[in-house]
């Protein structure tokens, strides 16, 4: 029951955090409505409305890694899906099997 807790705590904790660094760094082609991230299974949910439109689309990163390297850590994204079909195609092309370097504060809620 308390590592059930924990974990809970633990991922709102980093949905809380990354939202909003995420809709800083590209509110230029979307507004991150929802992020939800379940270290447990390694997946991820983002719900986002892309700019210029109204409708909120969906992207599950259906299995991802969290990889240190020394003082490193990186985000892998091995498999995604998308509800649009060329948002599939750009985050395979683009995304997946390519590490992002985490900053510091948000590894450290890994």
């Amino acid at each position: 029951m308390l590592a059930k807790i924990a974990h809970h705590t633990r991922q709102v904790a980093l949905n809380v955090a990354v939202r909003p660094m995420l809709n800083a760094k590209y509110r230029r082609y979307a507004t991150i409505k929802t992020l939800t991230y379940d270290a447990i299974r390694g997946t991820a949910r983002i719900t986002a409305v892309l700019a210029g439109e109204t409708r909120e689309d969906e992207i599950h990163l259906t299995r991802l890694e969290i990889q240190s390297q020394g003082d490193d850590t990186y985000l892998v994204v091995h498999s995604v899906t998308a509800s649009r079909p060329w948002i599939e195609a750009l985050a395979n092309d683009y995304l997946v099997d390519r590490p992002i370097k985490l900053p510091p504060a948000l590894a450290a809620l890994l």
